[in-house]
């Protein structure tokens, strides 16, 4: 009888076991936000291209950019923060924004 209860409690451990898994699998699951590795990769990529195309732009401009898109200022806000009124920033903002979006696009080719 004993055999029997060793038997049972042995089956249970084993069904509480985590399954193993390979590590081929693991690069497939998202994380904790719901991205996958690949992602996460390409993510990685995009900002290092965009870090890149920055670069190409007027030092105000790349100021003006950084803070609306990373400091969540609005872009009269961030357009006193560079010495520009609330039209020339929003000028200056979607202008370089579309010339960001021309390098992009030039850095694919």
């Amino acid at each position: 009888m004993a055999g029997y209860w060793r038997a049972c409690n042995f089956l249970d451990a084993e069904k509480r076991r985590p399954a193993a898994t390979s590590t081929d699998a693991l690069l497939h699951l998202p994380d904790e936000r719901g991205r996958s590795v690949e992602q996460e990769l390409l993510d990685d990529e995009l900002r290092e291209r965009v870090s890149e195309a920055m670069g190409f732009l007027p030092e105000q401009e790349q100021k003006l950019v950084w803070l609306v898109t990373y400091e969540e200022m609005s872009i009269r806000e961030a357009g006193r923060q560079v010495g520009w009124g609330k039209s020339a920033a929003d000028r200056h903002y979607h202008a370089a924004l579309e010339r960001l979006r021309c390098l992009l696009r030039d850095f694919d080719k």
